[in-house]
């Protein structure tokens, strides 16, 4: 099946299946009940040799058009089969239709497949169904006028092509109105699943770099713990070498060593600061040796 050219994708077709599922219990209680009201005047106002064959007909399409309810009603009819239900309730409104008036010879009885024909563009979903049903209503339509020859047939025949027009137009204005509106749907879901899909890599993203900062928080923490303890035992003996009695060369060396000392004591500090700013708490360190 296409639609304009285009094949209908299976998940496009499973949400028109649905939407006509939705629909057909409606429609199928409301056509049981003009049937079942056919029927009644039927077989209260024909002629006795026609209520057996049109009436009989009429409560025939009532019954199955009233078990398609129930099938849907009750969930057992799948919705992938739910377009083929149309077809028994066509063929046998069409039989009574044209079964009376071929049998009647009254040609205002063509005002019911006209009624019919339109009834097609409202009731089927599937173009395929649509065009066989309307395709032969038509020809059962002329062929009635052929057996049952009046002077109105130019009048029947243009009525009838401006009934047929109106239903195509119709059923065409129709499908192409929910067939958008299911690749809508679709598309809005494929978006929202991409959207989705894109905010879990995000917050996975999210999360490997949260437990990556722990990470090199805890790195900085040992590291600069693991420095400060030895440098700490090095600028304490260089304090306490520079109080005994060296000469001037010594002295020299001892206060370069301790310059260079404070220097790598200020730049542990600045990395116990740095981390203390990546875990949102700004803490100066709280000794910084001056030079």
């Amino acid at each position: 099946m296409g639609y304009l050219g285009k094949k209908i994708t299976p998940d496009v077709q499973e949400g028109l299946d649905k939407i006509y599922l939705a629909q057909l219990q409606l429609l199928s209680a409301i056509i049981a009940v003009y049937f079942l009201l056919l029927t009644t005047t039927h077989a209260l106002y024909l002629e006795p040799n026609l209520r057996l064959p049109v009436g009989g007909s009429s409560l025939l399409a009532c019954i199955v058009t009233t078990v398609i309810h129930c099938m849907v009603r009750f969930g057992k009819l799948p919705a992938r089969y739910s377009h083929w239900a149309f077809v028994p309730v066509a063929v046998l409104s069409t039989i009574s239709v044209f079964m009376h008036i071929v049998l009647s010879q009254d040609e205002m009885q063509m005002t019911h497949a006209f009624i019919i024909i339109v009834v097609f563009s409202i009731v089927s979903l599937s173009p395929l169904l649509y065009s066989v049903a309307l395709a032969v209503a038509t020809s059962a339509f002329l062929l009635a006028l052929y057996i049952i020859p009046n002077e109105n047939d130019v009048h029947l025949v243009f009525t009838l092509l401006i009934i047929v027009g109106t239903s195509s137009l119709g059923f065409m204005m129709k499908f192409r109105t929910i067939y958008k509106s299911v690749i809508l749907v679709h598309a809005n879901r494929d978006k929202a699943e991409s959207l989705a899909a894109a905010s879990q890599q995000m917050k996975e993203q999210i999360a490997k770099v949260q437990k990556a900062n722990v990470a090199k928080d805890q790195f900085i923490a040992n590291i600069t713990h693991e420095l400060r303890t030895p440098l700490t035992g090095t600028m304490g003996m260089l304090e306490l070498l520079d109080h005994t009695d060296l000469d001037k060369q010594q002295s020299f060396l001892v206060e370069t060593a301790q310059k260079s000392s404070n220097y790598l004591l200020n730049v542990v500090n600045d990395m116990i600061a740095l981390g203390s700013i990546d875990a949102g708490k700004l803490i100066l360190a709280e000794e910084r040796v001056d030079l």
